[in-house]
């Protein structure tokens, strides 16, 4: 794939590579077939229905069906899609109802599963929580380096002060590390309140 073909042509003749692109202009670029959109749109948002299939209970395999019905529907409907904010919900919530359609067929389930049209109680808790989950993944992404190796690495040592393995793993000072950490969870806030995340 070329470099021209990881851009897409903005408004006055800006260029942007596809995985620095806003949601919206993602799904700008989709409607207007860039293929390397609908690349990075899949990969944008495919774990994010993915880990909605296995958390329904779906195995590898009929996750794996789940995730490429969801996008075939998003294929088809992507010019309903044009609120950035709303995208992770739709596709929460047909990645959700093809789980139903997938496991019904899988385990023989009863047909009135088919007239289950929204998630409630604990799923529409998992839904949110999933949609929180892939917003911060994103965010951080979109932090980058350093800041994003520094904030990985603090919360996988847990709770407790773990600064002196913190530094040594990333080779940095002990002492750089709290200030280091402030600036980056500042950015990091600012960030995904562009993203649309609410505490």
């Amino acid at each position: 794939m070329t470099d021209d073909l990881r851009y897409a042509e903005l408004p006055m003749g800006c260029r942007t590579p596809v995985e620095k692109m806003t949601d919206v202009q993602l799904i700008d670029a989709c409607r207007d077939g860039l293929e390397p959109a609908w690349g990075e749109f899949v990969n944008r948002f495919g774990r994010l229905v993915y880990a909605a299939a296995r958390r329904r209970g779906l195995r590898h395999a009929d996750a794996e069906e789940v995730l490429q019905r969801t996008f075939e529907s998003a294929w088809k409907h992507i010019d309903q899609l044009r609120d950035s904010k709303a995208v992770r919900g739709w596709l929460l919530t047909t990645a959700m109802r093809q789980s139903w359609r997938v496991g019904r067929a899988a385990t023989k389930m009863p047909s009135f599963i088919d007239a289950i049209d929204e998630p409630s109680g604990d799923d529409a808790d998992r839904l949110q929580q999933l949609e929180r989950q892939d917003l911060v993944r994103r965010a951080l992404s979109l932090l980058g380096d350093p800041c994003k190796a520094l904030l990985i690495a603090i919360f996988r040592r847990g709770p407790g002060d773990r600064y002196a393995e913190v530094a040594e793993q990333l080779d940095i000072p002990v002492g750089s590390i709290g200030p280091t950490r402030g600036r980056c969870f500042r950015k990091l806030e600012d960030i995904l309140g562009r993203l649309g995340f609410t505490p």
